[in-house]
């Protein structure tokens, strides 16, 4: 959420496509793109029609968008990289995480980067002083130095926000509420968005938003969504469903199961751990003899230079020579994408989903 010509503006994604109000005309023209709903990657709106854009083109390059001033409002040296996450705030403020080449050894790190309210960065420094930027699940900056930050160590923390919002987080948090996603307006602090792990979702929009059509975009096909996730899980309203944080420094990834699913032995790209934005893809794979439940997990990773193959190579042991990862490319071989990492610290779980 950000504001364009003195008006509160969003846009959100779902399933069931994009929906926004009131962007700025470059920003709507992009984003009204035949199929991009699909090809989106990422984006942030901030104030003043300030916002970025990333998606995936027809010829499967990542491409940045963002409006005339999006570069010199983040403000950084990308080494050779990019911007992965970012989060707009008011009076300059900006938060983010980047991905870079060292030009020492050639890897691809990944980083925090931006101008943070100062009692933000002083307190994440003291509840989380070794903190990743990989751990952080959200941050959010809201009018007058407001912010809220999620993270994968500790339940989220705040400061500046609005009465109501901190009773209502305070009364979720103290029922057993996961926090996943939450959204402040840079320009209003009576505009915000919680998202939590069951579905669930609070809000406090503008009157003159249309909150019929919002709910309807989101609730009508999903009963768990993870926005920010390059993972998605949808299921059925009827069907049972539960997600359960996970520790992000457990392993739970055996080169020595690659192959070993029912009539899926087939290692198209060699012995990796492969994963899927597609859960239909990934439920194909699941073994479930001694449950009723069947399980998917959400993962973060860390993908570094990616080579797109649309022909599979069953000879693969390691990482092709000169990249970090493959890309398998929808075509004549493969109907749903697929990306094969070949170390094990490239990929954390977040979460485990349990579903029948």
């Amino acid at each position: 959420m950000g504001d364009y010509n003195g008006r509160p503006n969003f846009l959100l994604k779902s399933a069931t496509g994009l929906l926004w109000k009131n962007l700025p005309p470059d920003l709507e023209a992009l984003v009204s793109m035949p199929n991009m709903a699909s090809a989106i990657r990422n984006f942030a709106l901030g104030p003043r029609g300030l916002y970025w854009y990333t998606y995936q083109s027809v010829n499967d390059v990542i491409e940045q968008r963002g409006s005339s001033n999006v570069w010199s409002v983040l403000a950084e040296d990308w080494k050779g990289g990019c911007p992965l996450r970012v989060t707009f705030g008011p009076d300059g403020y900006v938060w983010g995480e980047k991905e870079w080449m060292d030009p020492n050894t050639g890897g691809h790190l990944v980083q925090a980067f931006g101008k943070q309210p100062p009692k933000l960065t002083s307190e994440s420094s003291k509840r989380h002083p070794s903190l990743k930027s990989f751990e952080i699940n959200f941050v959010a900056l809201g009018k007058a130095s407001s912010w809220v930050v999620g993270t994968q160590l500790s339940g989220p923390f705040w400061s500046g926000i609005p009465k109501k919002l901190e009773e209502t987080m305070n009364r979720e948090i103290g029922a057993g509420q996961l926090i996943v996603n939450l959204v402040l307006c840079p320009m209003r602090e009576d505009i915000y968005w919680i998202e939590y792990w069951d579905g669930t979702i609070d809000f406090s929009l503008p009157t003159d938003w249309d909150l019929n059509a919002i709910g309807g975009h989101i609730m009508q096909h999903v009963n768990v969504k993870v926005f920010r996730s390059p993972f998605e899980v949808l299921a059925s309203p009827s069907s049972s469903t539960s997600l359960s944080p996970l520790n992000p420094q457990d392993s739970l990834y055996d080169f020595g199961q690659a192959g070993h699913a029912p009539n899926r032995n087939f290692l198209r790209f060699g012995k990796a751990i492969y994963t899927s934005s597609a859960s239909s893809k990934s439920d194909d794979y699941q073994v479930s003899e001694r449950s009723q439940y069947r399980s998917l997990i959400f993962a973060r990773m860390v993908k570094g230079k990616s080579k797109q193959m649309a022909k599979g190579d069953k000879t693969l042991q390691t990482n092709p020579a000169g990249y970090d990862s493959v890309d398998g490319i929808v075509g004549k071989e493969l109907n749903y994408d697929e990306t094969c990492l070949y170390v094990k610290d490239a990929i954390r779980p977040a979460f485990l989903v349990l579903y029948r």
